[in-house]
């Protein structure tokens, strides 16, 4: 019998003190070899409810559970023919709750010594213990490793014609939720929506793998197919949750043997084919090898972004800048670098967003960031009469999501004030990608560091949805057109449509360009003759 969830506070604390006391203490009892004579301590009498007349084995075989009889005779017996000492528990006939321990060794003249002692507060806490470490604490359901572990149970004694669909059901906006009812309320609204999913299979199909994950096991025989799962899935959370509370649900399901070979991996492609039904907004969604395999790519670079992050093998680059129609430098920009094949080959718009969602796209920025701050140090303190050097800055890209940051301008201000740089001989970037999704807080902090002074520009012009028009909303310093067009000068009229476009806006703005990716020198002389500033590459 599962213990219960709740922890059920005692009497008294003297109370409590008194039953530890009596648990703790020991009985005695002797069993004599052929006489079959038992001997017991009122302890011994105490705990296993025997009278003084109780003096034989079977009295006190009478105190025991009937079925843990036999297993106290096995022990006896082991120890009569030399196989002791032997430490058995069991069951009291007249309440079955409590637990009794008897350690049984040999003694003198073929005789049985005994030790009992009162364990039910121990077995009770060692089983409580047991079963919170295996179940959801919320909601009763199967934790992770427990499911995990059924989940690999029925796969390996799934029959050769049976096959089972396992659903991951992720409850949208669940974590938003909480922030906004409460904890207690999540916990209402998490038990809610287990008893929803528990209508629609048993309980031990059952298992809350994170906050807003759920995995359902179904038996798929005597089913036409896995499509029925998904279309009862759904409907279970039409209905809201509570009062103004509603939740959608996105579902994923793989189905073993056809989508997996065992159960990580069954378990492994229906985390994609949820992660494929979030990406598209919610609904139900199947097992996918191309979406799979894009997953796992994914995966794999965020691994080694991981890695490459732990083991230091993260470097700097810095690629300067070029006057198009001359040799002369105008600054440069610092770039990250990766000692690592498998990263050094991404594109930098491809990784960006794995950077994002691995959580390290701060601790990287800040790293450049510190970088650049070093580089344009070390002109000004040469020539620390200088205070205005805007045509020959250090260039340094961030992200959306860190320029969002409520401190992210005050910090980047700070490290200039710190260590007496100019804020002009510093630019800060931000993808035209970037931009697309942003609330309004990124160009906000652009704006604050544009207004200190810091060059701000628009990085990789072209490549995303962006418009002239982005150049009008905000007034950047320099604009950076991507390499996807530089690379097609030549064989793209398109691409060279669009950049002399761009150039021509913006120039009649007062904004620099910058061709990123320039390689050959037929790109040059076409930059050049469109009047772009600047090259780079």
């Amino acid at each position: 019998m599962n213990p219960p969830l709740e922890l059920v506070e005692p009497a008294s604390g003297a109370a409590t003190a008194a039953k530890r006391r009596r648990s703790a203490e020991l009985g005695m009892w002797e069993l004599g070899g052929s006489d079959d004579e038992l001997t017991l301590s009122d302890e011994a009498r105490r705990l296993l409810g025997l009278g003084h007349r109780d003096r034989t084995f079977k009295a006190l075989l009478g105190a025991v559970h009937k079925d843990d009889r036999r297993g106290l005779r096995r022990a006896v017996r082991r120890v009569v023919e030399g196989r002791g000492p032997v430490r058995v528990e069991h069951r009291l006939a007249r309440d079955g709750e409590r637990v009794l321990e008897h350690v049984l060794h040999a003694g003198p003249s073929g005789r049985v010594v005994g030790s009992v002692q009162d364990i039910s507060e121990r077995r009770s806490a060692e089983l409580r213990a047991d079963y919170l470490s295996r179940h959801d604490l919320h909601t009763g359901l199967a934790n992770r490793e427990a499911f995990a572990q059924h989940l690999a149970q029925q796969v390996e004694s799934c029959g050769d014609q049976s096959r089972l669909a396992l659903a991951l059901v992720h409850v949208d906006k669940l974590g938003a939720i909480a922030d906004r009812v409460g904890a207690s309320t999540d916990q209402r609204l998490a038990r809610m929506a287990a008893n929803r999913l528990g209508r629609l299979a048993s309980k031990r199909a059952l298992g809350r793998l994170s906050d807003d994950v759920f995995g359902v096991l179904v038996a798929l025989d005597g089913m036409k197919d896995a499509d029925a799962v998904g279309e009862h899935l759904r409907p279970a959370f039409e209905e809201p949750l509570g009062i103004d509370v509603h939740c959608t649900v996105s579902v994923g399901i793989a189905v073993y043997p056809n989508d997996a070979e065992n159960s990580a991996s069954l378990l492994a492609a229906a985390a994609c084919a949820v992660a494929s039904a979030q990406a598209s907004g919610g609904g139900c969604r199947y097992h996918e090898p191309e979406v799979s395999k894009h997953l796992e790519e994914r995966a794999e670079v965020e691994s080694a972004l991981r890695a490459a992050v732990r083991r230091h093998r993260l470097s700097l680059r810095y690629e300067l800048r070029r006057e198009v129609a001359g040799d002369g430098i105008h600054g440069g920009e610092v770039l990250l670098g990766w000692r690592d094949e498998q990263l050094d080959q991404l594109d930098p718009d491809r990784l960006a967003p794995i950077v994002d969602e691995a959580g390290l796209a701060r601790p990287i920025a800040e790293w450049l960031l510190d970088a650049a701050c070093d580089r344009a140090a070390e002109p000004q303190r040469a020539a620390p009469w200088q205070e205005e050097r805007t045509s020959s800055r250090v260039a340094v890209n961030v992200s959306a999501r860190v320029l969002a940051r409520a401190d992210f301008a005050e910090r980047l201000l700070g490290k200039l004030a710190a260590r007496g740089i100019a804020p002009s001989t510093l630019e800060v970037g931000v993808s035209e990608t970037g931009l697309e999704h942003d609330d309004g807080a990124a160009v906000w902090a652009l704006g604050m560091l544009r207004d200190a002074g810091v060059g701000v520009a628009l990085d990789g012009f072209g490549r995303g949805r962006a418009s002239l028009a982005t150049l009008v909303g905000f007034p950047f310093d320099t604009v950076k057109i991507d390499p996807v067009l530089t690379r097609r000068i030549g064989s793209s009229p398109a691409s060279e449509a669009i950049i002399r476009s761009t150039i021509s806006c913006a120039r009649e703005l007062g904004v620099r360009t910058v061709g990123a990716g320039v390689v050959e020198q037929s790109q040059r002389d076409f930059l050049a003759h469109c009047r772009c500033e600047l090259v780079q590459g």
